[in-house]
Formats: C-alpha cells, structure tokens, sequence
C-alpha cells in the first residue's frame, strides 16, 4: 500500500505544480494587461492636458479677434458713405 500512496501522493504534487504554473502564466499576463492600461492612462491625461492648452490658446485668439472687430468698426464709423 505504501507504493500506492507515494505515486497518489507524486500525482496531487505534479498537478499541484501544474496549478501553480498556470497560476504565474496567468498573474504573468494580467500584470502586462495592467501595465499596459497604465500607460494608455497616461496617454489620455497627455491628451487631456494638450486639449487643454489649445482651448485656452482658442479663447485667446477669439479675444483678440473680437478686440480687432471693435477697432475695425470703429475705424469704420469714421468714415461715411
């Protein structure tokens, strides 16, 4: 019976091993999923920030061009037709 048992016992350790080594494939690849949705997160922040930056240079350009109408119609209402 003690043969019985040790080859029982060798059979639940290699399946054992087998678990374990599924288990590091997988941790493996959940680990490159995660990194990889680190760095798309740091994509949109660089997007978001760049976004940023042309809305503000857009607000400006449209305050300088308001700026510019005002003077033309003024220029304008100097003369007459």
């Amino acid at each position: 019976m003690g043969l019985l048992s040790n080859v029982r016992t060798g059979r639940k350790l290699a399946a054992l091993s087998t678990v374990g080594l599924v288990s590091c494939a997988i941790i493996g690849t959940v680990a490159q999923g995660a990194q990889q949705i680190a760095q798309n997160i740091g994509g949109v922040a660089a997007s978001a920030t760049s976004t940023s930056r042309g809305a503000a240079t857009t607000q400006t350009s449209a305050a300088d061009l308001a700026r510019m109408a005002g003077e033309v119609d003024r220029l304008a209402a100097g003369f007459s037709y």
